[in-house]
């Protein structure tokens, strides 16, 4: 029997500073959607 170790040994994230997030053109970001299939059918709306 193999036993995987629960934890990975990896540091964690950091964490979030606060403030507003901006993308590279300087637009806020409020919404984030995530897809999990290769293209999205929008029935998650």
């Amino acid at each position: 029997m193999k036993v995987i170790p629960i934890s990975s040994g990896r540091t964690p994230a950091p964490a979030f500073a606060g403030g507003t997030l901006r993308d590279t053109l300087g637009r806020s970001m409020h919404d984030l959607r995530v897809s999990v299939t290769d293209r999205c059918n929008f029935r998650c709306v």
